[in-house]
């Protein structure tokens, strides 16, 4: 996923960055959270199988559209990447 969002927008997208767009997007709870299933199920959902998130294709496209704009990236990932 983190290859596929740096591809589209032809910068440096790391996981880190990643971490900061799920916070600021608040797409997901943060670690450790009791209801990890409350996601924006738009973009991704908690796998109660494997305890972890996945992140839909229309997550990927959100970022490169937002992230496009270099005033959001630079508002979101600044010293991030």
């Amino acid at each position: 996923m983190v290859k596929r969002v740096a591809a589209r927008l032809g910068k440096k997208f790391t996981l880190h960055s990643h971490l900061r767009c799920w916070r600021h997007f608040n797409t997901r709870p943060a670690g450790q959270s009791d209801t990890p299933e409350l996601c924006d199920n738009r973009y991704c959902y908690y796998d109660v199988l494997h305890k972890d998130y996945i992140y839909t294709p229309a997550w990927v496209d959100f970022l490169a559209e937002k992230l496009g704009d270099a005033a959001i990236y630079d508002l979101v990932l600044k010293g991030a990447v």
